[in-house]
């Protein structure tokens, strides 16, 4: 049975730990394998996201299972990735048995005195040792005679299916835990180590588990077969591709961009559906209407994954997001950005809101992009610049660009918008209609 702790939330602090832990190469090990392949860093802060109930129904225990169903062709041993036969024959039963941790050899009927023997089956003749009698080396040889027997009667049984059971079984029971060791204990590492042999520290693995050598494949297939079946739940339109552009561009060069455009053209679907996308890099903030600093922080922690309480003092969880920021190296998206300006105004009003992003996300390199319709946002803007004077180009010239979307629709997406709803009706009376009536524009990216 598995552990019920192994369904809480997994930790985002933890997590920034553990990266700060291995960048400051306190386990070289993990940093090579983090530096050969930079998507492990948002491997683990996928799991992280998806350990919350809110983000993911059901949590990590959900998780784990629908990822075993998905992954059903990568279960198993190194042992038996390598043979990768379905049909074995007896000396490859015997390579997967001797692979197997005396747990699991024990789980198939096997037993540690039989293991002991199962590597003479097939092998040389038996030297047997010179006993005081003659009838107690006949009792030896009787006895390793039923072993032997017994082990071979085992490996003739043992099929694939019988070793991918056990693997499965064991994934049921222990892989939720083994992903939670991964993302909160800096020590545990992603690749699999020599099978049958001491991989645990302190009871706790230090590598992939026998059970599920390719997890990390896994996982990493996973993430993509879920980013593609989002990103087709959206119509492809000239608003979405600049907006998903623009986002990776901002992620990719760890700079501030800035999307304006009007309502209704489907900017903020397109902006939820490339973050739901994209979780192990970049977490929708939905800017509070006040405008207070400790809301925005607020919604920033829960934006994370960052526990915290209503009277959690702002200046704590200021320090407790800027260091989740500065180790994991989220790109934080804002949505009705134009809620950074100061709404009640007196002449000695500081911008609290953009003072902490231009300072604490800008100013440390870290990817992030505002979203906001330029009617709003110009609005607040020129209102609080025009009565406080502030130099406000100490936040422009932070961005990389500011990104006008289209005003009106391209001619091609009310079709694309068409087909997307009504997948069963052909292209050429879809035209006829897209023609007679065009789309409304809240219907660009698929909302009707």
């Amino acid at each position: 049975m598995s552990d019920p702790s192994s369904n809480r939330p997994i930790s985002i602090e933890a997590v920034a730990s553990k990266l700060s832990a291995i960048r400051n190469f306190e386990h070289p090990k993990i940093l090579a394998e983090m530096e050969a392949n930079p998507r492990l860093i948002e491997l683990l802060l996928f799991l992280q996201f998806i350990s919350q109930p809110d983000n993911y129904p059901g949590g990590m225990d959900r998780f784990t299972r629908d990822l075993i169903a998905d992954s059903r062709d990568l279960i198993g041993t190194r042992t038996m990735r390598e043979i990768g036969e379905r049909k074995l024959s007896a000396s490859q039963a015997r390579e997967i048995y001797e692979s197997l941790p005396d747990r699991a050899r024990v789980a198939l009927g096997g037993s540690d005195e039989d293991f002991e023997l199962a590597h003479l089956i097939g092998g040389p003749r038996d030297e047997v040792e010179d006993f005081k009698t003659a009838e107690e080396r006949q009792r030896s040889l009787e006895r390793r005679k039923e072993q032997k027997a017994r082990v071979e009667s085992l490996l003739r049984a043992a099929a694939w299916e019988t070793f991918a059971k056990l693997c499965t079984d064991t994934a049921q029971d222990d892989l939720a835990r083994y992903l939670r060791e991964l993302c909160e204990l800096a020590h545990v590492g992603f690749g699999c180590v020599r099978e049958n042999v001491s991989f645990q520290f302190n009871g706790i693995r230090r590598e992939a588990p026998w059970y599920f050598s390719e997890a990390r494949a896994a996982v990493l297939r996973f993430m993509d077969r879920r980013a593609e079946r989002l990103r087709a739940q959206i119509a492809e339109t000239e608003i979405t591709r600049i907006v998903f552009k623009w986002l990776g561009t901002a992620r990719r060069t760890s700079r501030a961009v800035l999307i304006s455009g009007n309502s209704r053209f489907g900017k903020t679907q397109a902006l939820q559906t490339w973050c739901a996308m994209n979780p192990g890099v970049a977490r929708l903030v939905n800017t509070p209407a006040s405008s207070s600093e400790s809301d925005l922080l607020r919604e920033v922690a829960k934006a994370i994954g960052l526990e915290s309480t209503p009277t959690a003092k702002a200046s704590q969880l200021r320090d407790r997001i800027d260091y989740v920021l500065r180790n994991t190296r989220l790109m934080l998206v804002f949505d009705e950005s134009h809620l950074f300006y100061p709404t009640n105004l007196s002449r000695n009003t500081a911008p609290a809101r953009l003072s902490w992003v231009r300072r604490n996300v800008m100013d440390q390199g870290l990817p992030c992009a505002f979203c906001a319709t330029p009617q709003s946002y110009n609005s607040a803007k020129r209102r609080f610049v025009k009565t406080t004077g502030h130099a406000i180009e100490q936040f422009d010239e932070r961005l990389l660009k500011t990104v006008d979307l289209p005003t009106e629709l391209a001619e091609a997406d009310p079709l694309a918008v068409a087909k997307f709803h009504f997948p069963g009706i052909s292209t050429p009376r879809l035209k006829t209609c897209c023609r007679r009536q065009p789309a409304p524009q809240g219907a660009v990216c698929g909302v009707l």
